[in-house]
C-alpha cells in the first residue's frame, strides 16, 4: 500500500532532524551507520518521490503488512 504524504513530507523530515545525534555529523567519532551518511536525507526524499510517482503524488510512503488487509468498499480505494 502506498499513501500520499505530500502535505506532511517537510514536517516528517523536520521531525526526523530533531534526532540529530542519529544522523550525519562531520565531527562525529562514532561508527558510520546506514542513517549517518551525509546523503541519508537525500535518499529519503528520493524514495518518497519514487513511491509517489505511480500514484501521482509528489511524495508517498509505502507500507507492507504480514496479514491480509480487509476493506468494505473497493470504490473508496484511490
Amino acid at each position: 500500500m502506498v499513501v500520499d504524504i505530500t502535505p506532511h513530507f517537510d514536517r516528517k523530515l523536520e521531525a526526523l532532524g530533531a534526532y540529530s545525534s542519529q544522523f550525519f555529523d562531520p565531527s562525529s567519532k562514532e561508527p558510520k551507520t546506514p542513517i549517518s551518511g551525509e546523503d541519508f536525507f537525500d535518499f529519503l526524499r528520493g524514495r518518497a518521490k519514487e513511491m509517489g510517482r505511480p500514484i501521482g503524488a509528489a511524495y508517498a510512503e509505502g507500507f507492507t503488512s504480514a496479514r491480509n488487509l480487509g476493506v468494505e468498499r473497493l470504490d473508496l480505494l484511490v
